[in-house]
């Protein structure tokens, strides 16, 4: 859907911290960065932790959403007690070619999750990498998700989100995101350009 419902997702406090939240239980939710031309964020890396509190939850994170021209994006999800693996949207539509596409990683209720994604648009492929590990935990030295998308409708483009569906409270905090210099290169912190309007970020659902 492209459609808007300001009332999914919004702010909320986790153990004094403020977090970006949502109780909705309805299916296949998704808030994403709100831009006028989302194919202008490319190449960066985008960060951060997430964790709900439902045994029977999905819970992911979206790059290169193209929101709201196209319901389009790569996801990383867990669903229901399943591992975080990559899952394109829409469902089915785009074939990729991987190396691994899973992190082994289960979704439990009440654990952060750090999550690390690195998009790429290169000539002949859109390149994404992925980990994913239990906040506390060394993160992993290897990209657990590795895969590359060389079809002609691949996204080349798109902004950041969260994803979302099933029972329980779903949080997501230190979101990050930083350009990347070149391929393999460690990504700047350097924030990707902001919506002309300077005004705060706007989610649409």
């Amino acid at each position: 859907s492209l459609s808007i419902d300001s009332s999914l997702f919004g702010p909320d406090v986790v153990a004094g911290n403020g977090v970006l939240a949502t109780s909705s239980t309805a299916t296949n939710i998704h808030s994403h960065l709100a831009m006028a031309q989302p194919d202008e964020w490319v190449d960066y890396e985008y960060s951060g932790r997430m964790m709900t509190s439902g045994s029977s939850s999905s819970l992911g994170v979206t790059a290169y959403s193209e929101y709201p021209q196209r319901d389009a994006y790569y996801r990383v999800r867990a669903e229901r007690g399943g591992s975080f693996h990559l899952s394109p949207h829409p469902d089915g539509a785009f074939s990729m070619a991987c190396t691994s596409a899973d992190t082994g990683v289960q979704l439990a209720a009440d654990q952060w999750y750090r999550f690390r994604i690195q998009v790429q648009t290169e000539s002949s492929h859109t390149s994404v990498l992925a980990k994913v590990w239990r906040d506390g935990q060394a993160e992993p030295s290897n990209w657990a998700i590795d895969c590359l998308h060389q079809e002609s409708d691949r996204l080349t483009g798109g902004t950041v989100g969260v994803w979302a569906m099933g029972s329980g409270e779903k949080y997501w905090d230190d979101i990050s995101v930083e350009r990347l210099g070149g391929t393999g290169e460690t990504p700047t912190p350097v924030p990707p350009p902001v919506p002309a309007a300077l005004e705060p970020p706007v989610l649409l659902e």
